[in-house]
C-alpha cells in the first residue's frame, strides 16, 4: 500500500499527466431521405443577409420514443468537402415494436460557403459537398 503511495505521489510531482482515450462513438444506420437548406442566398444589394439553416430528414430505429432531440449533428470539415456524422444522444427506451421513423433535425452545423458573384458586391451561399458517415440499413429479407 505505502510503495503505490509513494509511485503515485511520484508521478504527479513530476507533471506526468495520463491521458483517458475519448469514448468512441458507433454510428446507428440511418437513412437520409432530404437536405434542405433555407435562408437567403441571394440577397440583393443594401439587404442583409440571414443565416441559412439546414433540415436534414432521417430515417432511423424507434422503439416509439424517437425524436429529433435525440440527435446530434457533427460536422467534419476538410477543405470545401463536409463529413456530416449523425449521433443519437439519448436512447429510445420505450417498449413498443422496433420500427423505422422520420425525423427531422434542424441545424446550422453545415456550412455555406460565401462566393461573390461576377466581382459585384453580391454574395450568393452556396453548399459545400456533403457526405454521410453514418451506415446506410441493409434488411435481410432471405428466408430460412
Amino acid at each position: 500500500m505505502r510503495k503505490s503511495f509513494i509511485s503515485l505521489t511520484a508521478l504527479t510531482l513530476t507533471g506526468v499527466a495520463f491521458a483517458v482515450p475519448a469514448p468512441v462513438v458507433e454510428l446507428e444506420p440511418i437513412q437520409v431521405t432530404k437536405i434542405a437548406q433555407s435562408g437567403d442566398f441571394m440577397p440583393g444589394p443594401g439587404s442583409r443577409p440571414r443565416t441559412p439553416s439546414t433540415t436534414i430528414s432521417i430515417t432511423a430505429q424507434s422503439n416509439g420514443c424517437t425524436d429529433a432531440k435525440d440527435f446530434e449533428v457533427k460536422v467534419k470539415k476538410d477543405g470545401d468537402k463536409q463529413l456530416v456524422s449523425i449521433i443519437r444522444t439519448s436512447p429510445d427506451l420505450c417498449r413498443k415494436v422496433s420500427s423505422w421513423e422520420s425525423v427531422e433535425i434542424e441545424t446550422d452545423a453545415i456550412g455555406l460557403s460565401q462566393k461573390t458573384m461576377n466581382g459585384r458586391s453580391n454574395v450568393v451561399y452556396q453548399s459545400n459537398p456533403i457526405t454521410i458517415a453514418n451506415p446506410l440499413p441493409v434488411e435481410d429479407n432471405t428466408t430460412h
